[in-house]
């Protein structure tokens, strides 16, 4: 969608020489002509998760830890503007089973 803005779509580059397709992990997209750069992050999560507390019931698969943002989150420092998209919360299954 934001290719469709720029006059010159072969100025429009992955910072780190990945395709800009489907992937995992992170894209960091440059639009030289509005000097602007775009980061995307894939991480089901914005917080940390991990094994499960000592004792946990059989039944415990995992923590979500509230109290500690993902590692990607120091990448998202200083950004002016940060979208969330939540929409996967809404589809049972897709993630995982909380």
């Amino acid at each position: 969608m934001l290719t469709q803005g720029v006059s010159n779509q072969s100025a429009i580059h992955e910072d780190n020489g990945k395709p800009i397709t489907k992937h995992r992990g992170f894209l960091s997209m440059r639009f030289p002509e509005h000097n602007l750069t775009v980061e995307y992050y894939r991480v089901p999560f914005l917080v940390m998760t991990d094994r499960p507390p000592p004792n946990a019931s059989q039944k415990v698969r995992g923590a979500v830890r509230v109290d500690a943002l993902h590692w990607y989150s120091k990448k998202w420092a200083g950004a002016d503007v940060l979208v969330f998209n939540a929409g996967h919360w809404w589809n049972p299954g897709k993630t995982i089973d909380v």
